[in-house]
């Protein structure tokens, strides 16, 4: 269960899928997709999936950043 009502939407959405299997994982992705486009931008920013994802691309950058660093010293 998410801390949001997005969150609990989300869970939801992806609970009903089987995401291994190719033809539903496409109907999860547009199911959500239709879902997501409703959202206001405070509604989707105050959803812990939107933090997840926010950190995650951060911290990718970071590391991206970190091996650029280390590999111009060669």
């Amino acid at each position: 269960m998410g801390l949001t009502p997005v969150d609990d939407r989300i869970e939801a959405i992806l609970s009903k899928y089987d995401l291994w299997e190719p033809d539903q994982y496409r109907a999860a992705v547009s199911e959500l997709a239709v879902y997501l486009l409703t959202l206001t931008k405070n509604e989707l920013e105050s959803s812990l999936y939107h933090t997840r994802i926010k950190e995650k691309i951060h911290l990718e950058n970071c590391l991206m950043r970190s091996d650029e660093f280390q590999g111009s010293g060669d």
